[in-house]
């Protein structure tokens, strides 16, 4: 039996019985905004919160029989997000693309999953009859988040920034000096000191 669940209000299911939820093949999909996570909603550019496209979702269960004949639960997740992220070379905005698809094995407890053999094709997480979805979700956006935030190398409002390593450190460097100049408005006294004390 699967069992579609359509989520595109605010309301999302704060516990779920994971086990359940994956035994009978269930699926639930819908929307999220960014205002919803707020670990998220801390990585993004100050100030668009409230601009971001809703992150579209879909969690499906999982139930199959294992070679020794135990069943197996998983979860299948397929996401896609937009984020208006900080590029670090020029500090500007951009819009950063992060589609993500991630399969899941559930054990009974944190000592199972812990215990588990590693696997590069699937995560082993422990489930729960209370089990926080949405903090699982949020997991996987922040996992799924670029090392180092940037514009591509041949977008013009960084191409400058790409003559050599050291220039684009020292114009970094720049804009990270003229903005601290405009936090600080004592910097401006501190210019007009003269160096001559004598």
């Amino acid at each position: 039996m699967v069992l579609i669940l359509e989520n595109e209000s605010p309301s999302f299911p704060l516990e779920l019985d994971i086990f359940a939820f994956a035994q009978t093949q269930q699926e639930l999909s819908g929307q999220l905004n960014v205002a919803s996570l707020p670990r998220v909603a801390e990585e993004v550019v100050c100030g668009t919160v409230e601009q971001h496209l809703p992150i579209k979702y879909s969690v499906k269960g999982r139930f199959s029989l294992g070679a020794d004949g135990k069943p197996e639960l998983g979860l299948t997740l397929d996401m896609t997000a937009v984020l208006w992220l900080e590029c670090q070379r020029c500090l500007g905005p951009y819009e950063q693309t992060l589609p993500i698809h991630t399969r899941f094995r559930i054990v009974k407890t944190e000592s199972d999953a812990e215990a588990a053999p590693l696997d590069e094709e699937c995560d082993v997480i422990a489930g729960s009859t209370q089990f926080d979805l949405l903090n699982l979700l949020e997991d996987e956006i922040l996992l799924a988040l670029p090392i180092v935030a940037k514009h591509s190398d041949a977008h013009p409002q960084c191409k400058e920034y790409f003559d050599t390593p050291a220039s684009s450190s020292s114009k970094r460097a720049e804009k990270l000096d003229e903005a601290a100049s405009v936090k600080n408005p004592f910097s401006v006294l501190m210019n007009l000191k003269s160096p001559d004390k004598s």
